[in-house]
């Protein structure tokens, strides 16, 4: 028999609330009310407790600003009928770009530019206060703020970054809205402009930044490179600034983006004509000492150009087992316009194009009446779900497997919603779901609506009674030796949280062990993730 001492394991209380996530498409959750212009979505999940923020800016009083709504794993919004609006500021009223993520201390952080071009950092604490006041600090010293960027820290902090007319500027701060160093201020001795910095979180809360160099000549920009440097949380810069892409030269504005590798690097793309004048999509790769694995000058051209055809509008998610990724396009008759499919492709860190030069079709197009599709892989790396628009007012999905094939079909909303206006982007999938969220009119009435998708193409609420009941006999817990160690079968990752929502231990297959000595007496909750994307949920409480 297995002795538990110091530790004593209790069921996770389950809420009584009526589960809140759909599962008919013509019934999605309404996560704010009223005629407001909902625009700019944009998620974040707080993993431990699997709470997902959403963020929408939208016109008030203050100018063009954001709210945010928390909305728990079961679909229930916690912060009223509309979240939470950040009205202390005074906006401009157009948008100069707003981000938004959760913080590992479980709150969430807004960062923008106020009317002034200041940048702007508001932190709304896990209970729906405002943890530095409703005016929120002054992150980054610049009067004319354009673009920002944030990502969450492994203790609660985060990195801000801006660019202005010349420069990006970046900072870290630690949870209680301290800088953990001076501002960086990223420049160009040559003198060209420095502009759409990306941030990419490395080890001990260090950061990769990527951004464009460009020259400037009159009423437009040309001459376009691509960049990365590393830096650490006290301001000071870890490597050498690296160049990912030559020179390009193109007068239109064009901007990357980018996602971590899951191993102490990340990937970045690109869509631009300035190749033979073909739209294409070019990947780029960095290791976690910041240097280039593509050889290729311009980027690992993600498609087979053919001359016929442009290849554009990308959307990517990382694999998570092979740190692959998975990077979807649209390919467009260069003659006529029109769509003749949606490709996806699969490439490695080192630029191996896994299916094909061309990557394979994943979706045919009958109509152009369709959005960007975007893809999000599948947390066990099993495979994908790719979602789009269609007609304005019906959302569908469908997965793919690790080899592209398709696996089920879906759809997420349908037109007993009078209009769908906008749905460009998802929370990922955390906790056995992904999360969509889109403006859309319902018996006339304007709202912000969202809906979940789990890993099968089902709909409706992620139950944990469920799971717990399911996995009670597979899941076993115990301790011994100063440390909790979780026993079953499909274990992907293991997380100990503290009562206030703060991420405290996290181990992965290769060490089902959680060491206790250092922790302080209380009651924590531990949650097993497993390969087939269910949540095991336990309180401990250490004596």
């Amino acid at each position: 028999m297995r002795k538990i001492s110091a530790f004593f394991i209790i069921l996770l209380s389950i809420t009584t609330l009526s589960a809140q996530w759909a599962t008919d498409p013509a019934q999605n959750t309404q996560l704010a009310t009223g005629n407001e212009n909902y625009n700019e979505i944009t998620f974040s999940t707080h993993e431990p407790s699997g709470n997902t923020f959403i963020q929408w800016c939208g016109g008030y009083a203050n100018g063009w600003s954001p709210s945010i709504q928390k909305v728990d794993v079961l679909g229930h919004p916690q912060w009223g009928d509309d979240g939470i609006h950040i009205s202390g500021p005074a906006f401009s009223s157009y948008s100069n770009g707003i981000a938004m993520c959760a913080l590992a201390d479980g709150g969430a952080v807004s960062i923008f530019a106020d009317e002034a071009g200041r940048c702007i950092a508001v932190k709304i604490n896990d209970d729906g206060t405002f943890a530095w006041g409703g005016e929120g600090i002054v992150a980054l010293e610049t009067n004319s703020c354009l673009r920002t960027q944030i990502v969450a820290g492994h203790n609660g902090g985060f990195w801000a970054l801006c660019h202005d007319d010349n420069y990006v500027h970046c900072r870290y701060y630690h949870s209680d809205g301290t800088p953990g160093g001076d501002q960086i201020t990223i420049a160009d001795a040559g003198g060209k402009n420095v502009a759409f910095g990306q941030l990419v979180l490395a080890s001990d809360d260090n950061v990769f930044v990527l951004y464009l160099k460009q020259e400037h000549a009159y009423t437009y920009y040309y001459n376009k490179s691509l960049f990365v440097a590393k830096y650490a949380t006290d301001g000071t810069q870890l490597s050498q600034e690296e160049q990912l892409m030559d020179d390009v030269a193109i007068s239109g504005q064009i901007c990357h983006s980018v996602c971590p590798d899951g191993l102490g690097g990340g990937y970045a793309w690109i869509c631009h004509p300035a190749v033979n004048d073909l739209f294409e999509v070019y990947l780029f790769h960095f290791d976690a000492a910041g240097h280039s694995t593509i050889s290729a000058p311009t980027g690992l051209v993600v498609g087979q150009p053919d001359g016929m055809n442009f290849h554009m509008a990308p959307d990517a998610s990382l694999h998570p087992t092979s740190h692959d990724l998975l990077i979807t396009f649209a390919e467009v008759d260069a003659m006529t316009q029109t769509h003749n499919g949606y490709r996806a492709n699969r490439i490695t860190p080192e630029g191996t194009k896994v299916w094909g030069d061309s990557g394979i079709i994943v979706l045919p197009i009958t109509t152009d009446d369709i959005s960007t599709p975007m893809i999000d892989a599948f947390a066990d790396g099993t495979g994908a779900a790719i979602a789009y628009k269609f007609n304005n007012n019906t959302i569908k999905a469908f997965g793919i497997d690790a080899n592209g094939t398709t696996t089920w079909h879906t759809t997420i909303a349908t037109p007993a919603i009078d209009d769908i206006s906008l749905c460009d982007a998802a929370s990922g999938f955390h906790n056995g779901q992904d999360i969509f969220a889109w403006q859309g009119i319902r018996n006339n009435t304007f709202g912000l609506y969202g809906q979940n998708l789990q890993q099968d193409g089902s709909l409706g609420p992620v139950s944990e009674t469920s799971i717990e009941n399911e996995s009670e006999e597979n899941i076993s817990i115990y301790q011994s030796d100063n440390c909790l160690h979780i026993d079953g079968i499909g274990i992907q990752r293991i997380e100990l949280v503290n009562m206030a929502g703060q991420l405290v231990k996290s181990v992965t297959t290769d060490a089902n062990a959680i060491a206790l000595g250092e922790l302080p007496q209380g009651v924590y909750v531990v949650r097993v993730l497993t390969s087939d994307g269910k949540v095991v949920s336990r309180k401990v409480v250490k004596r």
